[in-house]
């Protein structure tokens, strides 16, 4: 069950504000390394597979990439992404994902 929180419309206006306040000090402190461009050799290092594995991944269009004549380059936070997205659950995730399934109703 949610909980329904009230406020004054001044109060909330003043939390929106301090939670933008700090996403946007947060991301100007971000490293500039997040942004980085990586080639083919970097990224595989940066993966730790080899680059056959890189070029499969691109063929499928499974990773994002970019073409600079005929180089491939990767950018750093969509690798990052990718791998996000293709994290596996552990079994004790899974079992806390059932649990808190089974309580909705």
């Amino acid at each position: 069950m949610e909980k329904i929180i009230v406020t004054t419309q001044p109060e909330l206006k003043a939390i929106i504000e301090q939670i933008i306040t700090d996403l946007l000090a947060s991301k100007s402190e971000s490293s500039p390394q997040a942004d980085a461009i990586l080639t083919l050799k970097q990224a595989s290092e940066y993966l730790q597979v080899p680059k056959g594995t890189i070029y499969q991944l691109t063929h499928r269009r499974e990773i994002c990439f970019n073409k600079v004549g005929r180089s491939l380059r990767f950018r750093k936070m969509d690798l990052d992404g990718w791998l996000s997205e293709n994290k596996k659950a552990t079994r004790k995730e899974i079992a806390f994902n059932i649990k808190n399934l089974s309580n909705i109703k």
